[in-house]
């Protein structure tokens, strides 16, 4: 709930949500899935550009897209 008091994220949340539920081709579903496979592939071989574990809004920044991977995991990578 805490994460989900920004509008962004919740805004992403409800998206990724949509897709879940909106989108029923299992080619729209994995090609979807491949993208944010790939997003998260950069994001992790760049998380150091974001600060370090003693900057408390890098810690912040990092923690908020992690819960986005999950909620990736949950509603668009599970289903492929």
């Amino acid at each position: 709930r805490t994460k989900l008091r920004n509008l962004r994220v919740a805004q992403i949340a409800a998206l990724l949500w949509s897709l879940s539920a909106f989108c029923t081709r299992d080619s729209t579903i994995e090609r979807h899935a491949m993208r944010f496979a790939r997003l998260r592939e950069s994001f992790e071989a760049n998380r150091e550009r974001f600060g370090n574990d003693d900057d408390a809004n890098a810690n912040a920044f990092v923690s908020y897209f992690e819960f986005i991977w999950k909620l990736v995991d949950i509603w668009v990578s599970q289903r492929v």
